[in-house]
């Protein structure tokens, strides 16, 4: 949902800088456009973790519905079932999808 330059996602509301999704669209947010902290009040729990050299690669189970891939430094190790608070952090202009087409 859009309104007053936010994006409302299941992840909390990020600022929106460009122009409004079509009703119905979906926002492309890679691994790398999201960051955690654990936190007993989290909306999410760790469910795998793949480490990748310079980097772990999370699954993140939501309560809300849905999983998240999360993109986090080599140093920030967590342990299946971790409970966390994910975030969007893009510092970019976010892609939006209606269907398999491209609208933002």
């Amino acid at each position: 949902m859009f309104g007053d330059g936010k994006l409302e996602t299941i992840l909390g509301s990020i600022t929106w800088n460009q122009e409004p999704p079509p009703s119905g669209s979906e926002v492309l947010v890679r691994p790398d456009d999201m960051t955690f902290e654990p936190s007993e009040a989290g909306q999410g729990h760790i469910v795998s973790r793949i480490f990748q050299g310079p980097s772990y690669l999370y699954e993140v189970d939501l309560a809300a519905g849905g999983v998240v891939h999360v993109l986090q430094h080599h140093t920030k190790q967590y342990d299946v079932g971790t409970r966390v608070q994910v975030r969007i952090i893009a510092e970019h202009r976010l892609a939006c999808f209606l269907g398999e087409r491209r609208v933002g």
